[in-house]
């Protein structure tokens, strides 16, 4: 699926997807907590893309505590792991998912200056091949309420 969705980004095609359920009802998390998705209802994803994040290592975790070479911005032991996202947006302009990733969430603005990169390349990418989509792209705000929000694929599936 993975695959499918990376090539028709790369090839500009429309792509689009919902939750399955009754139309206009939230869905949940397992947990039963509302996670911001109206079932049945359209949204547009708009990139779709793998950024390499750091994860901090759990103090317990001895191996990786002995691995100094994995040391992370704050000195702590970290390791990096490819991570997919996908950007959305839902066509009402508002109403966004409220889980890992959303705006404000922990591994949003954990993750701001790779996110953030990866949108300066694309705006560079879009320049060289006369793009006028990609040089428009905004960087990351954690805070806009504008209906466009990032999923892990994880989540997304």
């Amino acid at each position: 699926m993975w695959q499918l969705i990376s090539t028709a980004n790369k090839n500009k095609s429309l792509i689009g997807c919902s939750a399955r359920g009754p139309t206009g009802n939230e869905a949940h998390f397992p947990e039963g907590i509302a996670c911001g998705v109206l079932q049945g209802h359209a949204y547009s994803i708009i990139d779709v893309f793998e950024i390499t994040v750091e994860n901090i290592v759990d103090e317990d975790d001895e191996e990786a505590m002995s691995n100094k070479a994995n040391l992370g911005p704050d000195g702590k032991p970290a390791k990096t792991r490819n991570q997919r996202l996908l950007r959305l947006r839902n066509p009402w302009g508002k109403k966004e998912w409220n889980g890992a990733w959303s705006d404000g969430s922990d591994e949003l603005i954990d993750n701001l200056v790779p996110l953030n990169k990866y949108v300066r390349e694309c705006q560079e990418f879009g320049r060289k091949n006369n793009d006028p989509d990609l040089e428009g792209m905004k960087l990351f705000d954690q805070g806009a309420n504008d209906g466009t929000f990032l999923m892990s694929f994880e989540d997304w599936r």
